[in-house]
């Protein structure tokens, strides 16, 4: 233009607006995954031989790796605490009804040479010694003790006030009769 060479952006004036609301949620990502590309290539071609590369494609990697790292551990940890926050059932400090005095009964029968094998349901345990208890014992007793037992650890709405107090009271009086140390 009048002998001379003139710069002429013909980019609309909208250009900006028209672009905008045409643009995916994604673009800002797309755009800052373009531009970092493009930055690493300058940086990759702008070095001046292979070790130099070499370097910095590695620090690039070991930046990648550090933060991949990081997030494995943090997520390990929040499962970690996910696991220390579930609710401890019946307020107690253990499982719900593990402190149901027919444990005790158990230990003192386990004293006396009747242990229940690892996995063995209380059921099937007092079956299986039915014949080897002495008959003062009494074997009734011992399955109605079972199932108040079962009834406090595995039944959602647990024992009610007087089932509870007939366990405790129950296996005492047992415990008592039987020559075994109540705690």
């Amino acid at each position: 233009m009048n002998g001379a060479w003139i710069d002429i952006d013909t980019t609309p004036s909208i250009w900006a607006s028209v672009e905008a609301q045409e643009a995916s949620s994604w673009a800002p990502l797309s755009d800052l995954w373009s531009w970092t590309r493009f930055r690493l290539s300058r940086l990759a071609a702008s070095a001046r031989d292979e070790s130099t590369a070499a370097a910095l494609w590695t620090g690039i990697a070991a930046l990648l790796s550090a933060w991949l790292a990081w997030r494995l551990y943090r997520q390990r940890r929040l499962l970690v605490i996910g696991a220390r926050e579930r609710p401890v059932e019946q307020g107690g400090s253990g499982p719900a009804g593990g402190d149901s005095e027919f444990f005790l009964v158990e230990r003192a029968l386990a004293r006396d040479g009747l242990p229940r094998e690892p996995g063995e349901p209380v059921m099937a345990w007092l079956a299986r010694i039915a014949s080897r208890l002495p008959r003062d014992m009494g074997t009734a007793e011992l399955t109605e003790l079972a199932q108040l037992h079962y009834r406090y650890r595995f039944d959602p709405a647990g024992l009610g006030r007087t089932d509870r107090d007939r366990l405790r009271t129950s296996a005492q009086s047992w415990l008592a009769r039987n020559g075994a140390q109540s705690l």
